[in-house]
C-alpha cells in the first residue's frame, strides 16, 4: 500500500523539519510527503522543499483546506495526516499500515501526546 502523509501548514518554519526529521527516522517511510502551505511568509516552504516534500498552495490557509489541497494531489492508498507541530512516534506509519491490512476499516484515528508548554 502507498501511504501519502499530508502536513497542513502556516508559518510553521519553527517546527516544521522536526517533524520531517520524526518522519524521515520512521520504520515506515511515507511514499510521499504533501505540504500543503496557506502562503507562508517565513521560510516554511524552503524547509519542506529541502526534506523532498511535494508543496502545494493552500489558498484557505486553514488546516481544513490545507487537508483536502493535500488530497486533491495525492497519490497514496492510504492518506495520513499530521501537523506540522507534531513529531511522530517512529512506528507511527507503520502501525497505520498494520491497522489497514488486518481489518477491514474506512479510516482510524490516534492518541495524540500533547508537548510541553
Amino acid at each position: 500500500m502507498k501511504v501519502s502523509v499530508i502536513i497542513p501548514t502556516l508559518n510553521e518554519e519553527s517546527c516544521l523539519g522536526e517533524c520531517l526529521e520524526g518522519l524521515k527516522k520512521g520504520t515506515r517511510q511515507p511514499d510521499e510527503v504533501i505540504v500543503a502551505d496557506g502562503m507562508s511568509e517565513d521560510r516554511t516552504v524552503e524547509i519542506a522543499k529541502s526534506y523532498g516534500a511535494k508543496v502545494v498552495v493552500n489558498e484557505k490557509k486553514h488546516a481544513a483546506g490545507g487537508r483536502n489541497a493535500g488530497i486533491q494531489v495525492a497519490n497514496g492508498d492510504i492518506i495520513a495526516f499530521i501537523d506540522a507541530d507534531c513529531i511522530p512516534y517512529e512506528n507511527w506509519l507503520e502501525e497505520i499500515c498494520k491497522a489497514f491490512e488486518e481489518d477491514d476499516i474506512d479510516g482510524l484515528g490516534t492518541y495524540i501526546e500533547p508537548a510541553a508548554p
